[in-house]
């Protein structure tokens, strides 16, 4: 007989502590992964079960977190976490990182692939997190690219690849997990976009009309999504300069995921006050949402040339990820060290 781990853990609850021991929840997990072999029980059977029996804590998928500040955002949320979904383009470099931080004694962290610039990639993704688990309870984005000085593409090149994964990949992404992010287990399901200081609307200084429209309270996602368009079009015929916009992809593609997040608060909380009693969709859950800028730091995107350790980089994402909500951090918000800045 297959025994859950939730009964295992209830017979021991009893003793000195609710709480199971590192040890105890080791000896739970061998216990159902033995009888998941004996009987023939497929492994996503077994992550399910992990998922819903280990203790409680959330669902939580970082994306991009093989190396660098995802990785560290990773490390700072798995002890707090039932199950840690280390979400990775590469698969050997993923299953590679994931295997290793098991080693290190975090049990619970399990590889998926991922690539945010493949919409295929993303349904699969999806799609293997509603099967086996059936909810997600937080989602950090992290993945992202930036072309760096010494790359020869031409500029009008870059805008499209960078847009595809810094934008409209995580908003995609964002799209396909708000179903399982409004089961969440916890109160209030979040997401952690992980922006940058290089989106500041002072980019868009030559030109005050967009700097307003991007910013605007009544901003829509389909006027945000014709701005940025026109950019990646206006980049690949080469004018963009004698349209107003900046020489940076990077830049307009983390300005736009805050402009993004400050839409999608405005929603949720449109979508919230419809959310009451007897009013529309009541009984969902509103996911709040905020974007931070993690620092310039020490990783493979900068050619390790920043000053700020990747662990540092991760604390105020990892902040918000865990405790911005209880501690009255502001939906749409901008952060940096852990404090909300002007965007």
């Amino acid at each position: 007989m297959l025994v859950p781990l939730s009964r295992l853990a209830s017979s021991q609850a009893s003793s000195s502590s609710a709480s199971l021991s590192r040890q105890g929840i080791l000896r739970n997990v061998f216990a159902t992964v033995t009888s998941c072999l004996l009987l023939g029980i497929p492994a996503g059977a077994f992550t399910t079960r992990l998922a819903m029996s280990a203790p409680s804590g959330p669902i939580v998928v970082v994306t991009g977190s093989n190396k660098g500040i995802g990785l560290e955002i990773l490390k700072k949320l798995a002890p707090t976490s039932s199950v840690m979904i280390l979400a990775a383009r590469d698969p050997g470099r993923g299953q590679v990182a994931a295997q290793k931080l098991r080693e290190e004694g975090l049990d619970n962290v399990v590889f998926r692939p991922l690539d945010i610039s493949s919409s295929e990639s993303i349904q699969q993704f999806a799609a293997g997190m509603e099967k086996d688990f059936g909810l997600t309870d937080v989602l950090v984005n992290n993945a992202g690219i930036a072309f760096k000085n010494s790359d020869p593409t031409p500029f009008r090149e870059q805008a499209t690849p960078t847009l595809k994964t810094n934008f409209w990949g995580t908003i995609e992404l964002i799209d396909a997990m708000t179903p399982l992010l409004r089961k969440a287990k916890i109160e209030t399901p979040r997401i952690v976009n992980v922006a940058s200081q290089s989106g500041r609307l002072s980019i868009l200084n030559t030109d005050k009309n967009k700097q307003e429209e991007f910013s605007s309270p009544g901003l829509t996602r389909e006027r945000l999504s014709a701005l940025v368009s026109k950019f990646e079009k206006d980049v690949k015929e080469g004018k963009h300069k004698e349209e107003g916009w900046p020489n940076t992809c990077y830049g307009m593609s983390k300005l736009a995921l805050i402009s993004f997040g400050k839409v999608f608060a405005h929603e949720e909380k449109e979508g919230k006050a419809k959310r009451g009693i007897g009013g529309e969709g009541e009984g969902r859950k509103a996911i709040w949402l905020a974007s931070c800028c993690p620092g310039w730091c020490d990783t493979d995107m900068s050619s390790h040339s920043g000053p700020r350790s990747a662990e540092h980089g991760a604390r105020t994402p990892a902040w918000l990820a865990s405790k911005g909500v209880e501690d009255g951090a502001k939906a749409g918000g901008f952060f940096y060290d852990e404090k909300e800045i002007n965007w």
